[in-house]
């Protein structure tokens, strides 16, 4: 069975995740900005728990972002590290793109992914459904007040809580952390090309916005 392990600490608080099969197990991080210090030795347990070690990974996928820096920079950071210890191929996706996949729907469907940006804005960026059940990114990450999201939103988007805790979001879906990891153990599963650790970097949000 394929087993795929998730790192997302691009929000707090930060989580790993193992999947095999149907099976499914995540851990949160604690610690806040220092969670990065007890990362690899909570998902090693985590491998361990499903009769697994990380070179009998067939996929590390890792939240590159939009995110804070000293939270990207510790997940990214080991990432790397057991893509070359452990020669376990990486896959870096956005958290946005995790999201939107984890939400799943019908080809044509609309989804928008928001997340807590700055000075109480979201960012955010807008997917189409393809008819391979596939999300596709129309434009880029953009930062703006939820009013301008929801008039930009075509006709029956439906707005997904992308990471932050936002208020105003509190009503919105949000695809949980056992989907988001389904949804990661998917991408690998389907042959999701690999990120050589050298090229794995973060994506900030400040760095998306321009």
């Amino acid at each position: 069975m394929v087993a795929v392990a998730l790192i997302d600490t691009s929000r707090a608080p930060a989580w790993v995740g193992v999947a095999v099969g149907d099976t499914r197990q995540v851990a949160e991080l604690a610690g806040g900005r220092r969670a990065g210090d007890s990362l690899l030795s909570t998902l090693m347990g985590l491998v361990a728990e499903v009769g697994r070690d990380l070179s009998g990974l067939d996929g590390l996928v890792v939240v590159r972002g939009p995110g804070s820096f000293t939270g990207l920079r510790a997940g990214v950071a080991a990432a790397q590290g057991v893509g070359r210890a452990a020669g376990v191929a990486l896959v870096g996706v956005s958290g946005l793109e995790l999201a939107a996949r984890a939400a799943g729907g019908a080809a044509g469907d609309w989804l928008l992914p928001l997340g807590a940006g700055r000075h109480g804005r979201l960012y955010g960026c807008l997917y189409r459904v393809d008819d391979q059940q596939i999300p596709r990114a129309e434009g880029v990450v953009a930062e703006q007040e939820m009013a301008a999201w929801q008039e930009a939103a075509p006709a029956g988007c439906r707005l997904l809580l992308g990471g932050g805790a936002v208020e105003a979001l509190a009503a919105l879906p949000c695809p949980g952390r056992a989907a988001r990891l389904a949804a990661a153990w998917h991408l690998v599963a389907a042959g999701a090309p690999a990120t050589p650790p050298a090229a794995l970097q973060p994506l900030y949000v400040r760095d998306w916005m321009g």
